[in-house]
């Protein structure tokens, strides 16, 4: 089963439509919070190393104990159970000088508000001062599937529940500003990590060191996969039901506009998701959906942005945990006080490759 993921950042989602142009199997969207600031990687004066280096550095060499919780039965490799002040080293070799990204399979099973955070080392010190606060993501889920009503017939919040589940978290400053992963500089040759946990406990499997690269643009990405157009699917979505998410602040709300579904003339119904309750930089939500063949599609939001007047603000859209393109890394959402369709690419959509 595929996964297909969205990020967006502050504003309003109402409805999250799918459209081909073609895709079968599941997927899902991610849709980000995040007070963006577009700087591109500072890569001028350094060294791009090959981007086909990725070094895998799996749990049983990390000289530390084997995790036998639960949890660990949903990972497929090894993992080992971390608690605060607990730490682990590995050495690895760089083949090539260049700038790397560095990546973690972790999990969090017994923390329902606090994220963990923890530290990186590389040869005894930290190489950059992001890498003293390395926060880790919390995930959620309602706890079923309608929305109870209150003794006046509205719709009121699904409570939620902790979602043990394992995901692959870029190394990135702890305020989530920069467009792109945190980037290393390695030298070629033998380096000494040491990862240590400062908060909370985590599950923490294979680490992963691996040669950056720029996100293609749109047409390097086109060019590169080459699927039939498709037609006769349409998905819809409620951008209030999201599979699951990585802050319960993220939460529905009620819109009285005709413009977004479902509507009540007499009752309150949580019929959007986010506005003024989505403004923390980070915060994600996650949508899964099934979809008939591979292809292509086009993706359509009904969003509205009026929290920020007159300002363009920008969203970062994943899928299947990756920004596919460059263009999908910054999103604009103009300002505007009437809902819209907003397709990804506007007049000349993006063809989004499903399979």
């Amino acid at each position: 089963m595929l996964r297909k993921f969205f990020k967006l950042l502050s504003l309003i989602a109402a409805v999250l439509i799918l459209m081909v142009v073609s895709t079968p199997s599941a997927h899902a969207l991610w849709i980000l919070e995040q007070d963006f600031t577009a700087v591109p990687p500072q890569t001028s004066s350094l060294t791009l190393a090959d981007p086909e280096i990725a070094i895998e550095v799996t749990a049983d060499s990390y000289n530390f104990p084997l995790g036998e919780q639960e949890a660990t039965q949903l990972y497929d490799k090894h993992a080992v159970f971390l608690q605060q002040g607990d730490a682990v080293d590995f050495t690895a070799v760089i083949p090539q000088e260049g700038l790397y990204t560095i990546w973690f399979d972790t999990a969090v099973p017994d923390t329902f508000l606090n994220p963990p955070e923890a530290q990186l080392l590389v040869d005894g010190a930290f190489p950059t001062i992001d890498t003293q606060r390395i926060v880790f993501p919390i995930f959620y889920q309602n706890s079923g599937d309608e929305f109870p009503l209150d003794r006046y017939g509205n719709e009121a919040l699904i409570r939620q529940e902790n979602l043990t589940r394992w995901s692959k978290v870029p190394l990135r400053d702890a305020n989530f500003s920069q467009a792109y992963p945190l980037q290393l500089q390695l030298e070629q040759g033998e380096h000494h990590f040491e990862f240590r946990l400062a908060r909370e406990s985590l599950l923490l499997g294979s680490i992963y060191i691996e040669a950056f690269a720029p996100f293609p643009d749109y047409d390097h990405y086109l060019a590169e996969n080459d699927l039939p157009d498709s037609s006769g699917v349409f998905i819809e979505l409620e951008a209030e039901q999201p599979a699951y998410k990585n802050d319960t602040s993220i939460r529905p709300i009620n819109s009285r506009s005709l413009e977004v579904t479902p509507y009540d003339t007499y009752q309150l119904v949580l019929n959007t998701l986010g506005g003024e309750s989505w403004d923390r930089s980070g915060t994600t939500v996650y949508y899964e959906f099934n979809v008939p063949e591979d292809g292509n599609y086009f993706i359509t939001l009904r969003a509205l942005q009026n929290v920020k007047s007159n300002f363009t603000v920008f969203r970062r859209i994943t899928i299947n945990d990756a920004v596919l393109f460059e263009e999908l890394n910054k999103v604009p959402f103009r300002y505007d006080t009437e809902w819209s369709n907003i397709t990804l690419g506007g007049d000349t959509p993006y063809k989004i490759h499903l399979h």
